[in-house]
């Protein structure tokens, strides 16, 4: 049976399920009808700053002031803040009884905004230390991406969008894994190893039709939702976004299903694991609001639906799709390991080293299995550097050698473990696999960054070289059983690297 047929053979199976077609077309008629009652929400907020949501006083906030400035005139002329001039003593009493939103200490030349005598959240807090810095200093930078042209009201239905777009794919991708996770649990993969099939097609044909499914229904999406509020400047790019992100996700389907002893757990990975992906691109395109993290917006495909639905005129993310699509080819290949091999489907309890096995008895190669762990160990750092950011910010603080370190140590840890599957035995062989390792991981990374940032050959090539140097480190140091040290060295060496970078260019 040739992959054509077997993908129409499955597509036909998932068309004539009618109970799950139907919940798919509710789902859709909610998500279509839950549009337009969010934006209109949405419209309520007037054009202007974030102050213009905060109607928490006639003029919106109340700020005591201490000191004089020749500005002070012109603050108090505006309709937004309410000035109540004092000395420091009383204007702290007023904060701790929550007679006022914030204290401003101005001088000559600045000032210090202390918060929180009413509460605000702090997106809103720093909205106000905004509105009364842009009166008592002059050439300050903008705290958020809020043009002229661009108020509230168009940046929540810019952000918005892409999470009212994605929504659907959590349901469009669910025939994959009653079909995966089906077969599992009735043991129908043991006639798949005994069929003249080749089993790397009955998987690519699972996915194929589950793709060739969510394709269509985008189309009548992409249709629908202009209808109900939603509208893109390049319908077309948006599409090819939706269709890659629903690609994505049902790959990784594919991948819980197969790793999952029944279609009950299969579905509540699938239901983690796809809602981990779209919560972490929509949370990056977020960022975008922020002038010193616009630039970590554009690793998020997200952010590319955000500026069409704002009007800005961006080219296409292709080489954050090409990075998608390594992800998705990773996910594959670790979903083929334990859908069609021995070594994964017959072990009493696979695990990680199961999952490698399968991955030696599709590649037959050492080597190329450690190219691809490295591919791997790539796929699965940006939420783990997500989780360690976010901790350093909210425990610690934005501290730029702690957030640097956490994420040298999240990627050297990666590769690290990927090595540690691999357990090189000799010194040479631990170097190599080492290398290849850091190979695909640099590769894979400096696709992801280079369009982001232009520094040329020092972001295209010497990154690379740089994971290649350290990982070879860590795999010879696991073959002389000093792996401990050697994974110190490698991080040591790559933070080296990081702080010349960052010192140099910004």
């Amino acid at each position: 049976m040739g992959l054509g047929v077997m993908v129409w053979w499955n597509l036909r199976g998932i068309f004539s399920d009618r109970r799950f077609l139907a919940s798919v077309l509710l789902g859709m008629l909610i998500s279509l009808f839950t549009i337009p009652l969010l934006m209109e929400a949405v419209g309520r907020f007037k054009e202007g700053n974030l102050l213009s949501a905060m109607p928490v006083s006639e003029k919106m906030v109340k700020i005591a002031v201490v000191g004089e400035h020749p500005l002070l005139a012109e603050l108090e002329k505006n309709n937004m803040v309410e000035v109540v001039k004092t000395d420091e003593r009383t204007a702290m009493e007023l904060l701790g009884e929550g007679r006022v939103h914030g204290v401003f200490i101005v001088n000559s030349t600045g000032g210090s905004f202390i918060g929180r005598g009413i509460p605000l959240s702090n997106l809103a807090e720093s909205a106000v230390r905004e509105a009364v810095d842009k009166f008592l200093r002059k050439d300050s930078e903008l705290l958020f991406n809020l043009k002229s042209d661009l108020g509230l009201e168009e940046l929540l239905r810019s952000l918005l969008a892409p999470f009212l777009l994605l929504t659907p794919l959590f349901i469009w991708s669910l025939p994959i894994i009653e079909s995966i996770a089906y077969e599992r649990e009735n043991k129908v993969v043991e006639v798949i190893f005994a069929s003249p099939s080749r089993r790397v097609e009955v998987l690519a044909s699972k996915i194929l039709s589950n793709l060739v499914f969510a394709m269509l229904l985008g189309a009548v999406w992409m249709f629908l939702v202009p209808f109900f509020g939603l509208h893109f400047a390049n319908p077309f790019g948006v599409y090819i976004i939706l269709v890659s992100m629903a690609l994505l996700i049902i790959t990784m389907n594919a991948l819980v299903s197969s790793i999952a002893s029944n279609a009950k757990e299969a579905t509540l990975a699938s239901s983690i694991s796809s809602t981990i992906i779209i919560t972490l691109f929509f949370s990056i395109a977020i960022l975008k609001v922020f002038p010193a993290t616009e630039i970590a917006a554009k690793l998020s495909p997200a952010t590319y639906i955000a500026e069409q639905v704002a009007g800005e005129a961006t080219p296409f993310p292709f080489n954050l799709m090409l990075v998608i699509y390594i992800i998705t080819a990773t996910a594959f290949l670790l979903a083929l390991s334990a859908f069609s091999t021995e070594a994964f489907a017959f072990a009493i309890k696979p695990g990680l080293g199961q999952l490698y096995e399968g991955m030696l008895e599709i590649l037959r190669s050492r080597k190329k299995a450690a190219f691809a762990m490295g591919f791997v160990a790539f796929s699965v750092t940006m939420p783990i550097e997500i989780v360690a950011i976010g901790l350093v910010f909210f425990l610690i603080g934005p501290s730029v050698g702690l957030l640097l370190l956490s994420v040298t140590v999240v990627e050297e840890g990666l590769k690290a473990f990927a090595l540690k599957v691999l357990k090189p035995k000799e010194l040479k062989e631990g170097a190599i696999l080492g290398a290849l390792v850091g190979l695909a991981f640099g590769v894979s990374e400096s696709l992801l960054l280079a369009p982001v940032v232009e520094m040329m050959v020092l972001v295209r090539v010497v990154p690379i070289l740089v994971h290649t140097l350290c990982s070879s480190i860590a795999g010879a140091g696991y073959a002389r059983r000093q792996f401990l040290l050697a994974v110190i060295i490698a991080i040591l060496l790559h933070m080296s690297y990081n702080i010349y970078l960052l010192s140099h260019f910004w």
